[in-house]
Parts: structure tokens; C-alpha cells; sequence
């Protein structure tokens, strides 16, 4: 018996209580409903009580007498619906905290500390002349709000006399004249290297990373339940469409497609303005038109390229070439760059129609200190200017280049080029007004260069700039400091002045070595790219705390260095990071004029992006930005303010949380953030006022119901005192069929006196016989005689076929129907993210308990709950069986004869011996190769080749006379191979159990019988070790045209009324009866791929008349064998004999539908691959508790499957195990099932209490007996003997959320009254 939804309170009582494995019996239940019934008459319709009549009956009774107690007022209690918002509360516990932990925690918070020392400074000389704006709690922020978007002149102050400035070991000091002290001192090199040093450290310590991955993981995974739920509003008041958003990483000079400038390139060819000038071969000036210039260099203006004009894919040396790109993508030529102005003003003009904004970056190289002038005059001259564009200067990182063959230049020069004019506007703004000007319109900076140059990656602080004169660029962490303390400097003095401030926002993480973004951690605002973070899970636990901007290129990194579907920004999203996305290089990767629209539409068809993800990315780059705080206001807008909305409010949730947990672990849980709770444990409350979800979780309900009264357990509806029930010898009791199906009657008369197997359906006077209808037709063709229409009642009802047919259509009906996949693929996807959340919170208690169970998994037992007896031998141990019996049998004669087929004809050989045997098949190489038994990967998704290759040696005969028990010598050989391997290693193999399938074909009525005398005759009876399955083949067309039976009646018959009859009549069948008391389950196998097309009764003949040579479908096939196997149960049960499981091979390919067929009717079933194509049948198999055998092995062979669905089913909370099915084509080694956990350790990452689980469900899946379960599964105390109680515990919290859902859904609460948890205890209990 399997555990079973019906019991899921009691389960949940006992295992919360003792942690105790419970297999609770099935329910008992037999009625037809009909999903338009009411609750209240689907409730009376039940024959016996359960917890789902419960619900029902508590939706009225209950709920009436709620009314009765409380006003009208109060009605929204009822509702199903008890908030507005759905929400996960996560209970933690104690036990987490662990000394590693506890390191770990200190050592992410020496990190933050040291951010926090770079990030705000004290400056007690300003404090009086700094707005307050800039003062923070710490200080003042070297990066704060801006304020203006320059659009608007301000006044200028005046020329400041009481400071000068001076370069300082390459940073710029403002001294105040009257002392000369600094009124702001940066932190110094040497400092910076330490504190640099120390960030590596951390990043790179074990228990840092540990833990940064672990807390990153939950993160990422409560995301995810966020967005199946939406646990709080993610309404943002506008769409992706209308919502503001802000391309922060754009050049300039690649702001325009291809398109455009190609286009813009031929409106000027025939221009006869000077574009350029050369020097000629006689060292003259020479000036050129733009047409002069294209045929100097051979460009056709018709086939203009990138290529041509001098556009390379992240060329960093971007104006050095003659070439096109100098005259239109630079400031610096003949024209003055007015070429250049035009491209970007168009480019402005299009976006101011829009909400987009952007922030163009320009070029300052540092080769002089005029540089900075000649940007803000171009932009002047040529009103380079708009509304929707803040100016981002990019610093190349290129000291060598710039240099060059002067030996006098030193990295000092270098940067008092980039930074000497800024410090002099700064102090005299109305000296220079258009710089000064120009300068309020920045927003930032950035260093751009080559990250993949082989440097040091920790230098010693001996650098000294001023005398740093060499041919070699200095390191990255170089750069960093010297760019951000004097961006710091400038940016103290400039708010003193009341100027605008400047960001630091550089390239960093796109190549290279990470450290490149642990030196950023301490100095930037913002970074672009950021893709080594993926190198460092500390560093990126770090940005994640600290919300350090990253503006990514996904399309433009894939040209690169990173394929798009490996770009790790999906990941860095959904774990809470502060991304956005950007076009940085349009002219190269884009190809419509809105590149950043295609940004985002190629990460929406990617990585599946839902409209409020694209609006929280679209905030985030306002964030980002270096627009102002009134400007960011009006693009987030009143309703989507970023601080409101709940997906903001998740975010911000999950951040304080992350804070709280590292204070609670460097404080000793002084925020009593944990709880003395014996685990960690997630609490999920879903709520809708969804009423389509309402109806769905209504009809859950219902189905659940129906699959109950495909499993009841009846007693007989005849009680006669006279029949001896208890007697299994009794005479009384007699079977007979109808429409293919057995039942049990109690006088002989039931029976047709012709064929003597049919139901009677008329008594002949003038006959004196019972005739079933057919022989009463061919009886009576031309005869009129007395009759009288007899009425047997059958022992046991049974549901009819036209009922099955209906409740499978309105199954299929309700899988397929949107809102119930919709609601079940919430529900799926909800449970797999609870499980990883559980066991990221609770992976390490599991371990500490697993350890202390008495149990590990070596010497837990584990079921092979799938293995076909005649392919379960390895093939190096068949060769060898086969080549003993070569030499210890060959004279014996093993056919009667053989015919092989020649060229002259057919000859035929008799009374062939075993060796000449080989010698006719001309079998000589004794080879594994030669055997031919291993998997042909022609075979793949061809489940009929599979099938029909089942030889040994490519000899069909041979695999008969090895492998079967039907043949001249009785089976002993394959009872002998299967003896020596497998019931003869229980010393090697004790703790694995098997459950042997043996195929029943139905070719002839004695063939059920034949089995059972050869496997108790050969001692292969083994109850500690084996159960046997019987497999039934769905073949009926192959035994059809083999002319052994008629219809499928007839071979229904051949399977079962051996069975019956040996039920009834034990005395004449002692072997098959002893065989039937070692058989657990009933097993149906066939190729599903075959097309059946729709279920319908017009279109199913019954049995009887089944005589084409066209296969059954599966449904038809399942209801006969799944009907008489009920029955044949129901007697035994009578008669206090054991019982079978249904476990049909169901799912493996093919229709899914045929998944509802075993819902209906299955115990459990093997493979169930194509269920992961149906959310709906999923959800009601985990529900159902339907226990499921996967064979990954097996299934990646013959059906190439790459992505196995088992662990997926694990995870959701499925009764699921692994076994083996057909090892001898398979698998690799002799201990195949121990291969199967083996590989699926590896490939799903399993950890230990994952497989102690895996092989609990083996056992609970299999047939034996509920002693057996007991004693293998738990202590004498009763408590799990292997599987860790927290782990228990989970799964019985995750049933019973279902069954509180139920509630909720029904009668509008979950919180039972203590007298309304009993009546359900003890209902499920006595059920």
C-alpha cells in the first residue's frame, strides 16, 4: 500500500509528532460524480467518509454554523481568499548558526565596513559650506545625489581666492591658502593597497564563499516563488512600454545604427567641403573632399562596411587611423567635428520623442591639458545638447599608448591632463564659463581599456607616478585608486562650490581577473559589464549588499566574450542584484533605431521576462543613472515610485533580512533573528480571489474523489450463510466473463453451459442449458424455444466501461483546460522552490542527523521496483553462463529441430543439440561484441526495434532457449542464470530487494501456470529478496496474427481465469498458487508512441468483438486489465489471500494523456516521462501520491533524453524512485541499480538525505508487504531508520499546506477548530 493525499492530516500528525514513516491504507470508496454536482451532492454521494467528503461536508455544515456565530459584517472570513497578498514567512532556526557561519559573517561585514570607509568621508573644514543635502549618517557621500542636469545655466560663483591646488604623488590636493593644510585629504596609496589586499582576502576565504553562495541561493529561489505567486502587488501603475528608462552605457560615437551612418555618409559625398588633410609623398599639406578621400582609399560609397570607415569590434585606440571613422566619429579633424554633432543631435532628436534617456560617453585621452576645452567647445559650437542625455567622459585606460616614444611623460602628467583644467574651472568657473558649463551637464566618469592585460594583480604601494615613466601600463587596482581619489578630491571641493558632482561608473568585470572588481567594490558608484562576478561568489554577495550599480550589455558581450544565453545577467537579476541592461555599442551590435528596446526584447525572448521584471530593470537604470533626484522622480512617476511598488518592497525586504541574519551572527543573535526551533522551516500562506482558480482547486478536489472510487476496497454485495467465506476451498463460488471481464457469482448457473467461461444470460427450457449470448445466438439461429432471462448479481461491483470512458474524456478535458494548468504549474513550480529553499536553509541539520541514524545508505534497503527478468543480467556474466552450458550440456538436445533459410531453400535439422546448435547459427567468437545485447543507438526513439531485437547473438531461437521459461528444456537455463545472479547474491547484495518481471503474453490459457511450475520447481521462490511482477505485453495484434487468439476477449481470458481459478480452487494449482503468494503487482508494457487518436465508445467495440488485427489503445488496454485485476483482488481479499498493485508502464513516450488512464487506475507506474509535459496530472499525481519508477538510464538510451525529468519530480514533493528496467542493454556495471543512484548522484547533484529519501520511496513504491516496509524503514521506536526527521517533517508540511489549501478553498479558512481536526483525524484513521 502506498501513502495516500487521502491521509495526508494523519500523516502530518504522526510524522510532526515522532518523524514515524507512515503507509497509510486505502480509501474505501465507490460512487459515479459528476463535476457539475454541487458540493452538497458530492458530498452525499459518497458511500463512505473521507477527508475530502470532510471538506465538503464542512463547507456546509461548518460553514452554517460559522454564519449563525458571526454578523454579516464579518463575511469575508469565509472567503477563500483571507488577504489581499499571498506570502512566504521563513522560520529559522538556531541550529543554523554554525562557527564557519559565524567567521563568514565577519568577515562579509569587514567588507561592507570597508566600502562604507571609501564611500563616505568626514570633512569637518566644509561641513559649514557643504549643502545638507550631501550629509548622510556616515558623512558625506563622494558620490551624492546630483541635483541639476545642467539644462539650465546656473550663476556661476566667483574665482576662489582663499584655496589653491596642487598634485600631490598623483592626486590633486585643495590647501587652503592661509595654512596651507588640506581641506580634504583622500585616502593614500599605501592605504588603498591594504585595504585592497584585505577585500581579496575575504572574497577568496572558504567560509565567505559558503556562505555568500548559500544566502544567494535562497535568495535567488524566493524570487522565484515571488514571481509564481506575486506575493505582494506587482502592479507598477505603467507598462514596460510607458515606463522611463535610461541607457547608462552608450558611446557616442556608436549611439547611431549602421544604417544611419552609412546613410548620413552618402548624403555628404558629393559636398565639395574639405573633410581631411594629408600629408602627400612630397611632404605637403593636401586637403581632400570627402569624395577625394574615398577614392584615395578605394571605398565604392555604394558598398560602404564597418570594416572600411574603420569601425573594429571594441577597438580602444579609437582615433588614431586615416580613415573615414576620423572625419565622422571625431572632434578632433578639419571639420571640427560637425559631422560628428550632427549623428549625435539626430540620434538626441529621436529619443526626445520618447521616454528613453540616455548618457553618451565621450573620449578625454590625456595626451594634453586641452583636451577638455576643445569637448566643451564642440559641444557648444554645435549645441550638442538635449534634455534626454547626461555627457559620461570616459579615461582610457592607456597610459603606454598615449606616452609614446616621450620619456619625460610620467603617469603624473597622465593624470594632470585629465584632471589639472577640472580643478582650475572649479576654482574660477567664470575663467572658462563654457567648460564650466559644459561640465554640469556630466554625470560621470569611466576608465575604458583592455581588462585582459597580463598585470600585477597585488602591486606593493612603492608605485610613485611621478617618476612612472616605463613602456608598461600599470595595474588595473592603479588606475582605480588614482582615478577615484581624485574624482573624490574634486568632487569635496565642487560641493563646497555648489557645483554639480561627477559618479564613477568605470568598465569593469568584463574580462580579466576578478580582483579588477574587488578594487572597484571599494571605489566606484557603478560599473558596466561586471561578468567576472561570476568568478567570485563573495564579490557578488558584496554588490548584491551593497547595490552597487551594473549596467550590462548582454548583445554586445556575445560578440566577445560571452554567448547571450550564458550571459550570467538572468542570474544576477533573479538573486536581487542592481542590473540593468544597455546597448553600449549600437552601430556594431543593433540593427533598429531603438537599440535599447532591442536590448530588452532580446533579454524578454531569452530568459522569459515578465512585463513588471523589464519595469524593475527600467528602474533600475533611472538608479543608476547621474540624472537628477527631480528628473528620476518624473520617469518613475507617482504610481511606479521604486520605493512603493511590491516588487520594491520585496527587494527591500530581502535585503533587510540578509543584514538582520549577518548581525544576528556577529552579535550572537542579539536581533533574535533566529528561534530555538529544532529546524529551519518555510511557511507559505497562497490566497486568491481568482474565481477560475477557486473552480479549479474545486475540481482537484473532485478528481481526487473519482480516483478513490477506482480503488475501493468492496466486500461482496451477495452474502450467503452458507458460503464459507474464510474457507479458500469453498465450492460455492464460481467466476464467469462479460465484456471481458471476471466477476464472482455463487451458483454454477451463472455460467454458460457451452463455452463454460461466458455469463449466463438466458436459461433454455427446451436445452435444459444456461447460455451466455453468443452461444445462445449460434445455438438458436433457427429454433424458437422457451427461455427465460436469468440475473445473476456479481460478487463485486466494478465501475463500467462507458463509465471509465467518461471520467477519462472529462479528466483529459480538465488536464488540458487553461486555468488548471496555469494553477497546477503554479503549484509545481511552487513546491520545487520550496524544496531548494529547504534544503539551502536546512542542508547542513540534515547532514548532522543522517549521520547519527542507525541506517547509512549502504545498508539501506533499496527496491529495484522496475527490472525485466529476462534482460537483468549482465552481459559479461551471460556469456559466461552461456559458455559453461556450451561445455556441460552440449550434447544435450535443446530443438526439437530448426529451419534455416538458404539460398537453395529451407533445410531443416532435428533433435539439435547445444552445440550444434552454435554450429548451425555459426556462432564461433564468444565475444560481448558478438553477443549483441548492448543498446544500438539506431534504436533511439524506436521503442518497436528496441522490441523486436530482444536475441542473444542475433538469434532469436537462442535468446528463447537462454532467457525464457517456454521452451524444450522448461526454462532450467534462465532459472539457472537467474539463481547464480541474482537470488544467490543476497550475502554480496543484502540490503537490495528486487521486484523480477515475468511477461504472461496470453498465447495459450496454461501459460500463467507453466511459469509458476518452472520458477517453484527451479527454487527460484525468494520472498526476503523478490517479488515477481507479472507483465502483461499490450501485443494482442502480434498474438492475433500469430493465430493463437481471436479476439481480445480471448486473450483476456487466457490471463486471467488461470487466476481466478486457482483463487478459487487453490487445491488443483498448488504451484500457481504458491508462485501467485510471491507476486506483487501486475505490470502492463507497450510502445506508446503509436497514434491512437480520440477515446470514444462509438469508436471501442467490447472484447468480444475486438477481432481486427489493430492494437487496443492504452486507456482500452488499461481498463481491462486494471477491471479484472480489481476483482481478482477484491476475492482474494475475501478470502484473506494476498492482493497486487497495479504498476503499468505508463508515460514513457507518446500521448501524456495516457498518464490519466493510470490516474484513474494505477497504483503506481514506470517511467512517466511525458507527465512532465502536463502540469495538471502532475499536480494530481504528487497529490495522489501515485508513486513513480524512472529508469534515467534506460530512458537516455533509448529515447535520448537530455534533461531527465526525475529530480524534477523529487523535488516537487512525488512519490518517485530510481530502477533499472533492462540492465543487460543499459547498464555498465554488475550492481546495475547501485549504477543508476550512482549516476544519478552525479547528474542531479543528489545529496545524502536525497538518496536515503530516493530509496525509502523504492520500498514504499514496491509490493511487499506492510511488515516488511515497517522493519526495513524505521527503528523499534518507530522512528525513521534513514532518512533525516527534517526531511520528514518538510514533506509532511508540504502535504498538508495542500490539504490546507483544500480547506481554504472550500470552506474559506485552514484554522480547524480542535473538534473539527478530530472528526478528520479519526475519519482518515479508520479509513
Amino acid at each position: 500500500m502506498k501513502p495516500n493525499f487521502i491521509n495526508l492530516f494523519a500523516i502530518d500528525q504522526k510524522l510532526t509528532n515522532t518523524g514515524t514513516v507512515s503507509c497509510p491504507r486505502k480509501m474505501s470508496l465507490h460512487r459515479t460524480f459528476s463535476p457539475n454536482q454541487s458540493q452538497t451532492q458530492l458530498g452525499s454521494s459518497l458511500k463512505k467518509s473521507n477527508p475530502y467528503s470532510i471538506i465538503f461536508n464542512a463547507a456546509k455544515g461548518i460553514n452554517e454554523e460559522f454564519k449563525k456565530s458571526h454578523n454579516e459584517g464579518e463575511e469575508q472570513n469565509l472567503s477563500p481568499s483571507l488577504a489581499d497578498d499571498a506570502f512566504l514567512e521563513i522560520h529559522r532556526s538556531t541550529k543554523w548558526i554554525t562557527n564557519e557561519r559565524k567567521v563568514a559573517a565577519e568577515k562579509i561585514n569587514s567588507a561592507l565596513q570597508l566600502r562604507k570607509k571609501y564611500q563616505c568621508v568626514e570633512v569637518p573644514k566644509l561641513i559649514n559650506s557643504i549643502d545638507h543635502r550631501y550629509l548622510t549618517k556616515e558623512g558625506i557621500s563622494v558620490f551624492p545625489v546630483h541635483y541639476s542636469d545642467g539644462i539650465v545655466p546656473i550663476e556661476l560663483p566667483k574665482n576662489d581666492t582663499t584655496i589653491y591646488y596642487e598634485q600631490k604623488d598623483g592626486v590633486f590636493l585643495v590647501k587652503l591658502k592661509e595654512n596651507q593644510e588640506n581641506i580634504f585629504t583622500p585616502i593614500t596609496l599605501t592605504e588603498f593597497i591594504e585595504d585592497y589586499k584585505e577585500i581579496l582576502r575575504i572574497i577568496d576565504s572558504g567560509p565567505a564563499k559558503t556562505f555568500s553562495m548559500e544566502r544567494m541561493q535562497e535568495m535567488h529561489h524566493q524570487f522565484e516563488l515571488h514571481k509564481i505567486f506575486s506575493f505582494e502587488k506587482t502592479n507598477t501603475g505603467k507598462d514596460f512600454f510607458s515606463a522611463g528608462k535610461v541607457d547608462t552605457h552608450i558611446h557616442a560615437d556608436s549611439c547611431f545604427t549602421e544604417k544611419e551612418l552609412f546613410r548620413y555618409i552618402k548624403s555628404k559625398y558629393e559636398n565639395k567641403e574639405i573633410v581631411h588633410e594629408i600629408i602627400n609623398k612630397e611632404g605637403k599639406k593636401e586637403k581632400e573632399t570627402l569624395k577625394d578621400m574615398c577614392k584615395r582609399k578605394d571605398i565604392n560609397i555604394n558598398k560602404l562596411t564597418l570594416h572600411k570607415i574603420g569601425v573594429k569590434i571594441y577597438n580602444y585606440d579609437r582615433y588614431k587611423e586615416d580613415d573615414l571613422r576620423t572625419v565622422f566619429l571625431n572632434i578632433n579633424n578639419i571639420m571640427e567635428g560637425e559631422y560628428f554633432a550632427d549623428l549625435v543631435k539626430t540620434e538626441m532628436k529621436h529619443l526626445e520623442i520618447t521616454n528613453c534617456y540616455f548618457e553618451l560617453r565621450l573620449s578625454i585621452n590625456g595626451k594634453n591639458e586641452n583636451e577638455w576645452n576643445l569637448l566643451a567647445q564642440w559641444a557648444k559650437k554645435w549645441n550638442v545638447n538635449s534634455t534626454h542625455n547626461k555627457w559620461i567622459i570616459q579615461f582610457p585606460k592607456r597610459f603606454v599608448e598615449i606616452k609614446g616614444d616621450n620619456t619625460l611623460f610620467t603617469y603624473s602628467n597622465f593624470l594632470s591632463n585629465l584632471f589639472k583644467p577640472l580643478f582650475e574651472v572649479s576654482q574660477n568657473p567664470q575663467n572658462n564659463e563654457i567648460l564650466a558649463n559644459f561640465l554640469e551637464k556630466v554625470s560621470g566618469f569611466d576608465l575604458v581599456g583592455d581588462e585582459n592585460e597580463i598585470e600585477q594583480i597585488i602591486g606593493s604601494d612603492t608605485f610613485n607616478p611621478t617618476n612612472w615613466n616605463k613602456s608598461v601600463n600599470p595595474s588595473y587596482f592603479i588606475y582605480m585608486y588614482y582615478l577615484y581619489a581624485n574624482i573624490v578630491s574634486l568632487n569635496i571641493y565642487r560641493m563646497s562650490r555648489g557645483l554639480s558632482t561627477f559618479d564613477f561608473r568605470p568598465h569593469c568585470g568584463e574580462t580579466g581577473h576578478y580582483s579588477h572588481l574587488a578594487a572597484a567594490f571599494l571605489t566606484v558608484k557603478g560599473i558596466s559589464h561586471g561578468i567576472k562576478l561570476t568568478d567570485s561568489p563573495t564579490l557578488k554577495y558584496l554588490y548584491l549588499l551593497t547595490q552597487i550599480g551594473i549596467t550590462m550589455s548582454p548583445m554586445a558581450n556575445h560578440l566577445t566574450q560571452c554567448q547571450y544565453n550564458q550571459n550570467p545577467f538572468n542570474n544576477f537579476f533573479k538573486r536581487g542584484l542592481n542590473v540593468t541592461l544597455s546597448s553600449d555599442e549600437p552601430l556594431q551590435i543593433h540593427r533598429t533605431q531603438e537599440p535599447l528596446m532591442e536590448e530588452f526584447a532580446m533579454a524578454q525572448q531569452t530568459w522569459k521576462f515578465e512585463d513588471v521584471d523589464l519595469v524593475e530593470m527600467c528602474n533600475n537604470s533611472i538608479k543608476q543613472s547621474g540624472f537628477s533626484l527631480m528628473k528620476k522622480t518624473t520617469l518613475f512617476g507617482n504610481k511606479n515610485d521604486v520605493m512603493i511598488n511590491g516588487r520594491s518592497l520585496f527587494r527591500n525586504k530581502l535585503l533587510d533580512t540578509e543584514f538582520a541574519i549577518i548581525k544576528a551572527l556577529i552579535t550572537d543573535n542579539s536581533n533574535k533573528i533566529f528561534g530555538d526551533i529544532p529546524a529551519t522551516t518555510i511557511d507559505l500562506n497562497y490566497k486568491t480571489k481568482d474565481p477560475k482558480e477557486i473552480d479549479v482547486m474545486k475540481k482537484i478536489t473532485y478528481w481526487m474523489l473519482v480516483r478513490e472510487k477506482y480503488f475501493a476496497e468492496n466486500l461482496p454485495q451477495v452474502i450467503n450463510d452458507s458460503i464459507q467465506l474464510n474457507n479458500p476451498t469453498t465450492p460455492q463460488l464460481f467466476c464467469a466473463m462479460s465484456n471481458g471481464i471476471y466477476n464472482i457469482y455463487n451458483t454454477p448457473d451463472a455460467i454458460c453451459d457451452i463455452d463454460h467461461y461466458h455469463n449466463a444470460f438466458v436459461y433454455c427450457f427446451d436445452c435444459r442449458k444456461n447460455y451466455c449470448k453468443h452461444c445462445f445466438k449460434e445455438a438458436h439461429k433457427d429454433q424458437y424455444h422457451s427461455i427465460r432471462r436469468t440475473k445473476h448479481l456479481s460478487y463485486y461491483p466494478i465501475i463500467e466501461f462507458s463509465e471509465y470512458i467518461n471520467d477519462y474524456n472529462d479528466l483529459v478535458r480538465f488536464s488540458t483546460d487553461g486555468p488548471s494548468r496555469t494553477f497546477c504549474y503554479k503549484q509545481l513550480h511552487s513546491r520545487e522552490q520550496l524544496f531548494i529553499l529547504h534544503k539551502i536553509l536546512n542542508n547542513s541539520l540534515e547532514s548532522q542527523e543522517i549521520k547519527k541514524l542507525p541506517i547509512d545508505f549502504e545498508r539501506s534497503t533499496k527496491v529495484d521496483t522496475v527490472v525485466a527478468a529476462s534482460r537483468s543480467f549482465h552481459p559479461r556474466d551471460l556469456l559466461m553462463l552461456i559458455w559453461d552450458k556450451l561445455k556441460e550440456d552440449g550434447d544435450r538436445v535443446v530443438f526439437p529441430e530448426i529451419s534455416i533459410k538458404t539460398e537453395s531453400g529451407t533445410r531443416v535439422y532435428k533433435h539439435v543439440t547445444l552445440r550444434n546448435a552454435f554450429s548451425i547459427y555459426q556462432i564461433k567468437d564468444f565475444s560481448l561484441d558478438n553477443l549483441s545485447v548492448t543498446f544500438d543507438p539506431s534504436l533511439i526513439q524506436r521503442y518497436d526495434l528496441w522490441d523486436s531485437r530482444n536475441t542473444i547473438f542475433n538469434v532469436k531461437e537462442l535468446r528463447d532457449l537462454f532467457l525464457t521459461t517456454t521452451n524444450s528444456v522448461g526454462g532450467t537455463y534462465f532459472c539457472e542464470f537467474l539463481k547464480k545472479t541474482r537470488f544467490d547474491q543476497v550475502e554480496e547484495q543484502p540490503n537490495q530487494k528486487t521486484e523480477m518481471h515475468m511477461c504472461l503474453y496470453g498465447r495459450r490459457m496454461n501459460e500463467i501456470e507453466d511459469i509458476a511450475k518452472v520458477i517453484v520447481k527451479n527454487g527460484l521462490i525468494c520472498p526476503e529478496k523478490n517479488n515477481f511482477s507479472i507483465q502483461l505485453p499490450r501485443k494482442y495484434a502480434m498474438i492475433k496474427k500469430e493465430g493463437n487468439v481471436n479476439t481480445f476477449e480471448e486473450l483476456l481470458r487466457h490471463m486471467f481465469e488461470p487466476l481466478f481459478d486457482a483463487t478459487l480452487n487453490p487445491e488443483k494449482h498448488p504451484e500457481l498458487v504458491t508462485f501467485l503468494e510471491n507476486v506483487g503487482a501486475f505490470d502492463c508494457k507497450g510502445d506508446e508512441s503509436e497514434f491512437e487518436g480520440k477515446i470514444s465508445l462509438s469508436s471501442l467495440p467490447v472484447p468480444a468483438k475486438w477481432d481486427s488485427y489493430k492494437e487496443p489503445p492504452f486507456a482500452y488496454w488499461i481498463y481491462y486489465v486494471y477491471t479484472n485485476i480489481h476483482v481478482l483482488n477484491n476475492l482474494r481479499r475475501t478470502l484473506k489471500m494476498n492482493t497486487f498493485d497495479f504498476k503499468p508502464h505508463c508515460g514513457e513516450t507518446g500521448d501524456p494523456m495516457h498518464n490519466a488512464a493510470a490516474f484513474l487506475t494505477a497504483d503506481a507506474i514506470s517511467h512517466g516521462i511525458t507527465l512532465d509535459k502536463q502540469n495538471t496530472l502532475q499536480y494530481l499525481f504528487i497529490l495522489a501520491q501515485i508513486g513513480i519508477s524512472c529508469c534515467p538510464i534506460y530512458d537516455k538510451f533509448l529515447y535520448d533524453i537530455i534533461e531527465h525529468p526525475f529530480y524534477k519530480y523529487f523535488m516537487r514533493g512525488m512519490l518517485v524512485t530510481l530502477a533499472t528496467d533492462s540492465p543487460m542493454h543499459t547498464h555498465t556495471t554488475k550492481e546495475p541499480l547501485v549504477e543508476e543512484y550512482a549516476s544519478a548522484i552525479k547528474i542531479f547533484k543528489l545529496t545524502a538525505s536525497d538518496i536515503a529519501e530516493i530509496a525509502q520511496n523504492s520500498l514504499l513504491i514496491s509490493s511487499f508487504s506492510e511488515d516488511t516496509k515497517q522493519n526495513c524503514l524505521t527503528t523499534e521506536e518507530g522512528e525513521s531508520s534513514s532518512v533525516p526527521q527534517t526531511r520528514l517533517q518538510f514533506r509532511a508540511k508540504i502535504s498538508k499546506l495542500d490539504f490546507d489549501t483544500l480547506l481554504k478553498f472550500n470552506i474559506g479558512r485552514s484554522n480547524l477548530t480542535e473538534k473539527e481536526q478530530d472528526i478528520i483525524l479519526q475519519a482518515s484513521m479508520h479509513l
